[in-house]
């Protein structure tokens, strides 16, 4: 798959770090150039994600300074953003975000707490379903 480059969004950066060691220590071998950066804010996200290309995005729906749909709307405003794949992580189980996160393309949905398992399995389907 060549490099692959991930942008994590989490405002706790207990989770952001966490999010980090799960992706490299569970998918170094089947990608062994993974880079795995991260956002605190959504405005950070957003500003990232103009400035650099990456392969994945990974937001949490609560950050301190907009819900996750937000930082999502302005990735898939953009035409040179709109086809980059998403995960929206949530510790929240409401059927409203889970059904906006879908209707705005996500590539899929995780409900913390999560494992290292759960979290691969779904870049991995992410990552393959963009190629």
């Amino acid at each position: 798959m060549g490099k692959i480059k991930i942008l994590v969004v989490d405002d706790e950066s207990t989770i952001r770090e966490i999010i980090k060691d799960m992706i490299t220590s569970n998918l170094r071998k089947s990608l062994p150039e993974i880079t795995v950066e991260s956002a605190s804010t959504g405005a950070e996200a957003i500003k990232d994600l103009k400035n650099n290309k990456y392969d994945l995005l990974l937001c949490d729906w609560q950050l301190s300074d907009m819900t996750g749909d937000k930082v999502i709307e302005c990735l898939k405003a953009s035409t040179e953003l709109n086809q980059t794949p998403f995960i929206m992580i949530t510790a929240y189980t409401d059927k409203e975000i889970i059904a906006k996160s879908l209707k705005l393309g996500a590539a899929g949905f995780i409900v913390k707490p999560f494992n290292a398992k759960t979290l691969t399995d779904k870049i991995t389907h992410a990552l393959k379903a963009r190629a």
